[in-house]
């Protein structure tokens, strides 16, 4: 039997942490939101396929949305970033220069990808610019990429202000995932069959059917009142063995 565990423990990890970063304050936990536009060039490599693409145009931008939170003596940030996925060299220079601007401690600092399979695939840009090729620096997607998440950690952070917390859940009537692995005839378990494959069994596990909700509510006057923000928090379900 599996569970599916990935987003609530997600949202208690969070909660704890705010938990932790409020602990002994005499000020209110403050938590700041922001985004920033990461969308490539016309032209940019694409990632997420096994075959060369290059971006044509842009229908929805890509985002890095960060959260912020600031305790009188502790300081954590979140960024999630519309990226395929979090190269160490990308999540190192990002987390160097918003503590060095922020005051946030290295160890604080969480980045993390929505896996968006149409994202932009910067590893080889990002290798040329950090080692300094002889190229145009100013030209570099990679540098815009890590200033825009560096950019959106520090507009969270300014704008931190005090908020009360909660978290709620709920659940899908119409899953919009599926599971891409399957259990076949023969024993095995395989990914990407069609279902119409006459060897498919069904497929090898659930999809998970909860939303988490992580909430704001920013202080207004006297009284904490809620107040629209970005989504910053998004998550893959993640099956683990129970």
């Amino acid at each position: 039997m599996r569970r599916w565990v990935c987003v609530a423990a997600a949202s208690v990890a969070l909660l704890a942490q705010v938990e932790a970063i409020s602990a002994g304050d005499k000020e209110p936990l403050r938590i700041g939101v922001a985004e920033v536009n990461i969308t490539p060039p016309k032209g940019f490599l694409m990632a997420g396929y096994y075959h060369e693409r290059r971006a044509t145009g842009t229908r929805d931008p890509l985002k890095a949305r960060a959260i912020v939170f600031r305790g009188d003596n502790e300081q954590a940030a979140i960024v999630v970033c519309d990226l395929t996925g979090i190269a160490i060299d990308l999540s190192t220079e990002v987390r160097r220069r918003a503590a060095k601007r922020t005051g946030i401690p290295v160890n604080s600092i969480v980045i993390s990808a929505t896996h968006s399979h149409t994202a932009p695939d910067y590893t080889r840009d990002l290798y040329e610019y950090l080692g300094n090729e002889n190229r145009s620096a100013s030209k570099r997607y990679a540098k815009d990429l890590i200033d825009g998440i560096v950019e959106a950690i520090v507009k969270a952070h300014a704008g931190a202000r005090p908020v009360s917390v909660s978290a709620s859940a709920a659940r899908q009537k119409a899953p919009v995932s599926f599971n891409r692995r399957f259990v076949m005839k023969d024993g095995s378990v395989r990914t990407w069959q069609r279902l119409d494959q006459p060897d498919v069994i069904r497929p090898a596990g659930p999809v998970q059917g909860e939303i988490a909700k992580f909430c704001l509510n920013y202080r207004r006057g006297l009284d904490f009142d809620y107040c629209t923000a970005p989504t910053i928090l998004r998550s893959f379900a993640c099956p683990v063995p129970s």
